[in-house]
């Protein structure tokens, strides 16, 4: 059986969508109003689970977070813009998200009795923390 499980949903910003993110790396949307309608999917390129969603507060980007990368779409094109991820380490994510304004995206993770923070700019990629 090639059963796909829901691991994380994120309604867009203005409400209407629902995000959801699959077991399989497939990303789901969903129309609500009333009932929910599947109404697109895509597949992620890399095909591990779905960890985290979240849109920045005006709409224009959202990130998604598997076990290994944080990549930022581009909400109007669905377009990548940017993707984080740790070479040296290869940082599993628990938890990512934006800064109120969206300039900054944030990674956390916990290893080893370890807890990391990351943040970096999300225009440019660089890293600030």
């Amino acid at each position: 059986a090639d059963l796909q499980r829901n691991y994380s949903a994120c309604f867009e910003a203005e409400g209407g969508l629902v995000y959801v993110g699959s077991s399989k790396g497939v990303v789901s949307l969903w129309e609500y109003s009333p009932a929910l309608r599947e109404v697109e999917n895509f597949k992620l390129p890399s095909a591990t689970a779905v960890r985290n969603f979240q849109f920045t507060r005006d709409g224009q980007y959202y990130l998604v977070a598997d076990i290994g990368r944080i990549r930022v779409y581009d909400a109007q094109e669905g377009t990548l813009q940017r993707e984080f991820v740790d070479l040296v380490n290869r940082t599993q994510w628990r938890k990512c998200g934006f800064s109120a304004e969206g300039k900054y995206v944030l990674g956390a993770t916990a290893e080893k009795g370890e807890h990391h923070i990351y943040v970096w700019n999300r225009e440019n990629g660089q890293l600030v923390t």
